[in-house]
């Protein structure tokens, strides 16, 4: 039998080596240290109404944002790049969907980023997302699920290999819908990094919304408020119509910024349908107005035939309120 104070020196002994072993095996996963802070970032979100007619539109602005803390930076980007309906080829194959590209990048002198956690929540039953093969640099792959559904995430981890580190991987978020169906997509981007023996977590969410495409008429026109909002225009669903309430006095900023090689008309009408301004554009322009009558305004932006140029796609519209 082993005495009291063998006991004591093997529970002395175990009570060192037990944790350091376990510790070693969080090391190696990278996890090794307790997370003391968790930072959020602003989140971005992108829109687009349903195009008509197998619009595609190519190459949108990224949407993201970028984090800083001492001599880390941390960049997570999603960018669109194609949207169709009823595409026959790869990689819709028949199905309505978005393929966008997710872009991530860290760099940094001493501290050392850990690991990217990319999670991409669907959040309807009429959609799903599928991952597929990207570009990395100084990084690994740890674990992935590469399709996701409303009952499951798509979730893909990386692990950095060195102080500078970036990952480049296309997805495709596909709809099986009547193209009359609204979908929304939750992205969430978790990078822990060490800075000598403490781990910190920052969170970059980003949404994106498919939306039912904007009214033709006074009618049916869609409601908005103050704010940025991404629509499409083409051959066929050639105009939209928004409305919005003012006041009289206000003052405000429409600035519209129109597809690549697109000519587009403005028009801004008061309560009674009438004509306030219009203008034709054909790059981003900024119109100032003030407001001189209390009751609900229109703004219709509709694509222009002009003879050579391709037209049609996804413009941007900005509303703002001045002093």
């Amino acid at each position: 039998m082993i005495d009291s104070k063998r006991k004591i020196l093997l529970f002395f002994v175990l009570s060192i080596i037990v944790p350091m072993g376990i510790l070693s095996m969080f090391k190696l996963s990278g996890f090794a240290n307790q997370i003391i802070s968790t930072t959020v970032v602003a989140g971005a979100q992108w829109e687009i109404d349903r195009p008509r007619a197998g619009l595609q539109f190519i190459n949108a602005n990224e949407v993201g944002n970028t984090f800083k803390d001492d001599d880390l930076t941390i960049h997570v980007a999603a960018t669109p790049d194609r949207y169709a309906e009823n595409a026959i080829g790869n990689p819709f194959y028949g199905g309505d969907g978005l393929l966008m590209s997710l872009d991530m990048e860290a760099t940094t002198k001493s501290s050392y980023s850990e690991l990217f956690n990319c999670t991409f929540h669907v959040n309807d039953a009429n959609s799903s997302i599928i991952i597929a093969d990207g570009e990395d640099r100084n990084c690994s792959v740890v674990s992935h699920e590469d399709f996701g559904t409303v009952e499951q995430d798509a979730n893909i981890m990386f692990a950095a290999n060195g102080t500078s580190c970036s990952e480049s991987r296309p997805f495709t978020w596909i709809f099986y819908d009547s193209n009359c169906v609204e979908h929304t997509l939750n992205m969430t981007v978790e990078c822990i990094y060490r800075n000598g023996a403490v781990e910190k977590k920052v969170i970059f969410p980003i949404v994106f919304s498919v939306i039912l495409d904007a009214g033709n008429g006074f009618s049916d026109a869609e409601n908005i408020s103050f704010g940025t909002y991404n629509r499409t225009v083409d051959n066929v669903d050639f105009s939209d119509l928004f409305a919005i309430q003012l006041n009289r006095n206000q003052k405000i900023d429409v600035s519209i910024t129109p597809p690549y090689d697109t000519f587009l008309e403005y028009s801004l009408f008061d309560p009674n349908h009438v004509t306030k301004q219009q203008e034709e554009v054909n790059s981003t322009a900024v119109f100032m107005f003030d407001v001189d009558a209390t009751g609900t305004w229109y703004i219709e932006v509709q694509k222009v035939y002009v003879q050579g140029h391709i037209g049609g796609g996804t413009y941007s519209m900005r509303i703002a309120e001045t002093s």
